[in-house]
């Protein structure tokens, strides 16, 4: 069986990673700091706040909707909030 079909547009989060990270590489080689605002995403999470005397951020889980605390240099790294089991 032969099956024709349209290949679709790129999806809009593919998009906004290229962005982010030509945004953030670009920072990286001026040597300029990168400021987040609410809601922006940082690796699979939403950021929420930041708490600048411990050097840590809130984020939220878009999977599940729960906010919690890490370090705002690991969070990259972080695949999976600790809650996963609770996703859909």
């Amino acid at each position: 069986m032969d099956y024709e079909f349209e290949e679709d547009i790129e999806p809009t989060w593919l998009v906004k990673q290229r962005k982010d990270a030509l945004l953030t590489e670009k920072n990286y080689a001026k040597n300029e700091k990168v400021v987040y605002k609410k809601g922006d995403q940082v690796g699979n999470f939403l950021f929420v706040h930041y708490n600048k005397y411990k050097n840590r951020a809130t984020y939220e889980c878009q999977e599940c909707g729960r906010k919690f605390t890490s370090n705002i240099y690991s969070i990259k790294n972080k695949k999976r909030c600790k809650w996963y089991k609770f996703h859909k």
